[in-house]
């Protein structure tokens, strides 16, 4: 059974905000190489995947912004510099992180919020990402970029 997603008014202005926020606060290309993982072709970024870049990485604070969807869902909105152009970086995960991830629905759903329904259904890379729980593994979140604004005489 899926849970149910509550998108009012609240919940969609504070995600317009926090993508506002990122859009004016990218990381750059050369952060974006930095925490980076190595296999950029794989469905699914482990936590042994993410251990050494995790050393490098700022704070999830300087360059995303977390915004609650009741009852429980988080989704983390940040932007960064691609070869690309500039793209949104968008990981959520669910109220029930046994190894669930929210289904493609609710991803769009969220899409839609930020302005985005109009978006290439094909992103520029999509994955799944485990992380800790509370110090424990468990968690895993559906990440998807897609490009925003392309490169300058670039393709998207």
């Amino acid at each position: 059974m899926s849970n149910v997603m509550v998108l009012g008014e609240a919940e969609k202005t504070a995600l317009r905000d926090a993508y506002a926020w990122a859009k004016a606060h990218p990381l750059t290309l050369r952060q974006v190489i930095a925490m980076a993982t190595p296999d950029q072709d794989t469905d699914t970024v482990t936590l042994a995947d993410r251990d050494a870049v995790d050393k490098l990485h700022p704070q999830a604070t300087d360059y995303q912004r977390m915004v609650e969807l009741p009852p429980g869902y988080r989704v983390n909105i940040s932007c960064e510099e691609q070869p690309a152009g500039l793209c949104l970086h968008l990981s959520m995960s669910t109220p029930t992180p046994d190894r669930s991830v929210p289904d493609p629905v609710k991803v769009a759903y969220v899409l839609d919020a930020l302005g985005l329904a109009a978006a290439d259904p094909n992103p520029l890379r999509r994955w799944i990402e485990e992380f800790l729980i509370d110090g424990k593994p468990g968690g895993r979140a559906v990440n998807v970029v897609l490009v925003i604004a392309p490169a300058q005489g670039g393709h998207a």
